[in-house]
């Protein structure tokens, strides 16, 4: 496995120069750009060597001249540019499977001659284009559906920039990036990113039959290794399947300048995110695998959690147990709404995925919530008893005059019951018991930028103000004139900041805590603050794990607490699944 690590590009706009004390920040996207691979090492983590410093290494000249001739032809004469790499492949494929070659030349043969060939051969003729010089393998375990793609791009043929690690499976095949357009085809599309579908496959050309090639994709997520065979029989060769899956996710986030601008967006009109709330998939459900459910903080996007997120998709343990999932929401009200529309879209999710709700993925779900996505996270897996509707009003919801809709909504915000299938909880940099930046200047900025979600504040006027004499004295005032922002909620003197940290974490749920110093040298623990959020208010009693990184609010992007979330999740195999972490040892 080859790791190439560019420097992480993270900007501001200058427009939330002062505003950013108050966020999570935001994340730039990445960019991807197309580079001409052949021959040039330097650019790519997937090849080592130039073909042509191997000639005399290995005697194959030519082989390593039908490659050359291929490439110079291939974007005027495609279909004869195929052909030679067919030519190349298969006398690579010839010296893979001769016994006599060692093992040294046979994996210097496959990553530097038969995977350049096997790429070079889907740039010029791809799956979903007709060719019957190849059989297209359409067996399982091999993609089957050629058609629902509408490119396949070699992902060594893509340079990347923003991201700190890019981590590539070496083996047999040709790393492919598949991709189409979102046009909710299906019903599960609703649930993946609108910027399109992308997904890692594998091209491998097989030869054993002296006929006509076979043209295999495969999905690495789903196999590991590859067998391929002499031509004309004999005993086939094992090997491990190449893969690269920061490409396709690369290529996702360079779509996502819209996303990008959504937090702060959102923050000034929540209706902006509204077509986009929700939880989001990046790959097919797998009733299997465990999904680890992100939730960002204020002001933000899931692009907050690109580091995350690709090094759970590169770590094979972690990849094969956990499907990653993102939450989007407008971070402009109070937690109490935000927390109700996770619940809400995520009970929604698992329906749709699982109707019965008898898999193993919908009931085991690990949440990892940065800054105010932690107070949510929290509501999940706490109940609220009457603490957080007291909050609001002295008499139950029974008692209310008004419209039943709205007074349900009510009820939903601020009664809830901890989800029994959320059995791991991450915070990372919350203020569980709020911000003092809330109250300064920056704050009282802050807050007067955001507007609210407009039924969520025509409801709770209405209420209101049908219910004057029901209201407490400290939250009344703003349920009158609609119900307080998020920076304002903020306020470590707020109601509705202390009930939420009232509510105890249910008996069964194992939670961590990750917070940021902003320096490795902190005489007194306690004295700590990550720039927005005390250690006093991140601190929880009863954590299974506290980490402190020297980082500032965006601790869960710091080098360290990736590594730590990295090991609570295969903390949560070993213990409470140790069944399906033991293959992966």
């Amino acid at each position: 496995m080859f790791t190439h690590s560019p420097r992480l590009c993270s900007a501001v706009t200058p427009l939330l120069g002062i505003v950013v004390l108050l966020a999570t920040g935001c994340v730039s996207p990445v960019n991807v750009s197309t580079l001409d691979s052949h021959g040039r090492p330097d650019l790519t983590p997937h090849y080592n060597y130039r073909p042509q410093d191997l000639a005399e290494r290995l005697g194959q000249d030519e082989l390593i001249d039908t490659l050359e001739r291929a490439r110079r032809i291939e974007g005027v004469f495609p279909s004869r540019a195929s052909g030679l790499y067919l030519e190349a492949a298969a006398q690579a494929h010839a010296l893979i499977t001769d016994r006599d070659v060692s093992v040294y030349d046979q994996a210097l043969i496959v990553g530097e001659l038969y995977n350049r060939a096997v790429a070079g051969y889907v740039r010029a003729a791809p799956p979903n284009r007709p060719d019957n010089r190849v059989v297209l393998d359409t067996a399982a375990p091999a993609w089957s559906d050629v058609a629902y793609f509408e490119s396949y791009t070699p992902a060594a043929d893509r340079r990347i920039e923003g991201m700190r690690e890019h981590v590539v499976q070496c083996g047999a095949g040709a790393a492919l990036i598949a991709y189409r357009p979102n046009l909710n085809a299906q019903p599960i599309e609703d649930l993946y990113p609108p910027e399109g579908i992308f997904r890692p496959l594998t091209a491998v050309l097989h030869f054993e039959d002296s006929e006509a090639p076979r043209l295999a994709l495969y999905d690495p997520r789903q196999t590991d290794t590859i067998e391929l065979r002499p031509p004309g029989g004999g005993d086939p060769v094992e090997l491990d399947l190449a893969a690269d899956y920061t490409a396709p996710y690369a290529e996702l986030l360079a779509r996502a300048d819209e996303l990008a601008a959504l937090g702060f967006a959102a923050m000034i009109d929540p209706e902006k995110a509204q077509d986009r709330l929700g939880v989001h998939l990046l790959e097919p459900y797998d009733p299997d695998k465990t999904p680890l459910l992100m939730v960002h903080g204020l002001m933000s996007t899931p692009l907050t959690w690109i580091e995350l997120t690709n090094a759970v998709r590169n770590d094979p343990a972690l990849r094969d147990k956990y499907q990653v999932w993102h939450f989007l929401y407008p971070t402009a009200p109070c937690p109490f709404y935000s927390a109700y529309l996770l619940r809400d879209r995520l009970e929604a999710t698992r329906r749709q995925l699982d109707p019965e709700l008898d898999d193993f993925a919908t009931q085991d779900i690990v949440v990892v919530g940065h800054s105010m996505g932690g107070i949510l996270t929290r509501t999940l897996v706490s109940d609220s008893t009457d603490k957080c509707w007291s909050v609001a009003f002295t008499v139950p919801p029974e008692e209310l005059e008004g419209d039943p809709e709205a007074i349900e909504l009510m009820k939903n915000v601020y009664i809830y019951q901890h989800l029994p299938y959320v059995n791991r909880a991450i915070f990372v940099a919350t203020p569980h018991r709020g911000s003092n930046l809330a109250t300064d200047l920056i704050g009282q900025f802050g807050d007067s930028l955001v507007r609210l979600p407009a039924s969520c504040v025509e409801k709770t006027i209405a209420i209101a103000r049908l219910n004057r004499d029901k209201l407490t004295p400290e939250y009344g005032p703003y349920m009158l004139n609609g119900p307080p922002s998020s920076i304002r909620t903020l306020d470590p003197s707020s109601p509705a900041s202390r009930a939420v940290d009232t509510n105890p974490i249910r008996p069964g749920v194992t939670y961590h805590s990750i917070i940021g110093t902003r320096t490795d040298d902190f005489p007194e623990v306690e004295g700590t603050s990550d720039g927005i959020v005390d250690y006093w208010s991140s601190h929880l009693e009863g954590a299974a794990s506290e980490k402190l990184v020297p980082a500032g609010h965006n601790a869960h992007d710091h080098p360290e607490a990736v590594v730590e979330i990295k090991r609570i999740l295969r903390e949560h195999l070993e213990s409470d699944h140790p069944e399906r972490f033991a293959d992966r040892r």
